[in-house]
């Protein structure tokens, strides 16, 4: 009664005395609420659409929206007081609307649904006020769309935690509705005079793009072959990988919206996903030992170490679209380091994972510190890292990398002392020791350090 009484005082004061209209409309507002409230337990079945709570939620909403809209068209005899609560008004409108429609979610559908249900209802919501803020230049309208995102990453959060995977129970229809609205929005708005919260909504679409994408997929690849395996882990980084990629191609330089927004896809939103990338390389060369149930493992064509390399090409490709833009990017040198870091990485997970299949090394931290096989395996194969790294900065010039190969054969010897001597034992020890030793003869006589002035500078 509140609510209807404060909504027919605001629309007789539209014709007869605003000032009055406005004043009984803001007092009535919090009194209509408090009505609401108190009432909300007394509340009895109805159909859908018109059980009392979300009548009377409807009414509120629809009473906040109105008197600022009157608030609004009446500027030239609004106090300044009043004129600084037209945001407050539409907000308050906004925020019943919002009771409503999420009550009405929650009392209709089946608790597994609410999440599909909310998304959609906040997408649809967003839409409309979209659609009004363009097409009556309604500025509190167009400004309410810009949470649009921020809650969608909100729910998507609550979606990893409350279901088996986002597109459950109907999400298949909510997400990609949400993502279009969302494109759809960006391109309606362009945000010229704010251009840092532009490249936020752009950069923050992109993201929860590459989060879905990485969330579900993992589900699937998990569902259908079984956690903890080559194809669940690669599956995780697939999406966000090919995500980048599709944003560092040089078709994408004049199509909308990379070409609107480059800084905010091609250095913020690409330089997030080569970090997630970098971060779940480590991930996964540590804690998996690439297992590709039912196929049989092999080195290099599995689906971890396949999607190791996608991701690096991934990578690479960001970093050349970077420069091709003239945006900062990160030197060569010290891209050179971080590549050359997470590739010894990776070949010496190759070799682990191997050993585990092949000859049943366990792949756990422990496992390979005790396994002779292993530690000789590794000494052996670092020395031939060493040796290529030194080859290739000889016939290249390059002293830096000639300096880190034989660092790495330096920390090869100091590891057959003080590790390899105390747990290989037998032919094991005299195969290490000969074949290290023949290496660091082959790196005397075919690649001496280069000198100096031959250095070339990256």
């Amino acid at each position: 009664s509140w609510a209807i009484e404060g909504a027919a005082i605001v629309w007789v004061g539209i014709r007869q005395h605003r000032t009055l209209a406005r004043a009984f409309g803001l007092l009535l507002q919090p009194l209509a609420a408090g009505a609401f409230v108190l009432g909300y337990p007394r509340a009895y079945e109805a159909p859908p659409l018109l059980d009392p709570p979300f009548i009377g939620a409807l009414l509120l909403a629809g009473a906040g929206i109105w008197l600022h809209r009157l608030l609004v068209r009446s500027a030239e005899d609004v106090t300044e007081v009043e004129r600084k609560l037209a945001p407050f008004a539409f907000m308050w409108g906004m925020a019943w609307w919002l009771v409503a429609g999420f009550h009405e979610v929650a009392l209709q559908l089946s608790p597994d649904r609410h999440m599909a249900g909310n998304v959609i209802f906040f997408t649809v919501t967003a839409a409309g006020l979209a659609w009004l803020g363009a097409r009556r230049d309604w500025r509190e309208a167009a400004w309410w769309t810009r949470i649009f995102l921020p809650v969608l990453v909100l729910f998507a959060g609550m979606s990893v935690f409350l279901q088996a995977h986002p597109f459950a129970h109907y999400g298949w229809l909510a997400w990609p509705l949400a993502i279009g609205v969302h494109l759809a929005i960006l391109r309606t708005f362009d945000l010229e005079e704010s251009p840092r919260l532009r490249n936020a909504l752009h950069a923050g679409g992109a993201l929860l793009l590459a989060g879905l994408g990485a969330v579900e997929l993992n589900w699937v690849a998990a569902e259908y072959t079984a956690h903890h395996t080559a194809w669940s882990v690669a599956a995780a980084a697939f999406i966000p990988a090919l995500l980048m990629l599709v944003i560092a191609l040089p078709a994408a330089d004049e199509r909308w919206p990379v070409s609107v927004a480059e800084v905010a896809y091609r250095l913020h939103a690409n330089a997030v996903i080569a970090v997630g990338l970098v971060l779940w390389t480590v991930y996964a060369n540590v804690s998996h030992d690439g297992s590709s149930d039912p196929l049989p493992y092999l080195p290099l064509v599995n689906a971890l170490d396949l999607m190791q390399v996608f991701a690096a090409f991934a990578i690479f490709h960001a970093w050349k679209a970077l420069h091709r833009a003239g945006l900062e990017a990160p030197t060569g040198r010290n891209l050179a380091i971080l590549a050359g870091g997470l590739a010894f990485l990776w070949l010496n997970g190759v070799l682990l994972r191997s050993l585990h299949h092949w000859a049943d090394v366990p792949y756990t931290l422990d496992g390979i510190a005790r396994s002779t096989l292993a530690q000789a395996s590794l000494s052996m194969f670092w020395s031939v890292l060493a040796l290529a790294l030194m080859v290739i900065a000889t016939r290249m010039g390059r002293r830096v990398l000639w300096m880190v190969g034989a660092s790495l054969m330096g920390i090869v010897v100091v590891k057959l002392f003080l590790l390899d001597l105390s747990h290989v034992t037998g032919i094991m020890r005299i195969v290490s020791f000969i074949a290290i030793g023949l290496l660091m003869l082959v790196i005397g006589y075919v690649s001496p350090v280069p000198p100096r002035h031959s250095e070339i500078k990256t």
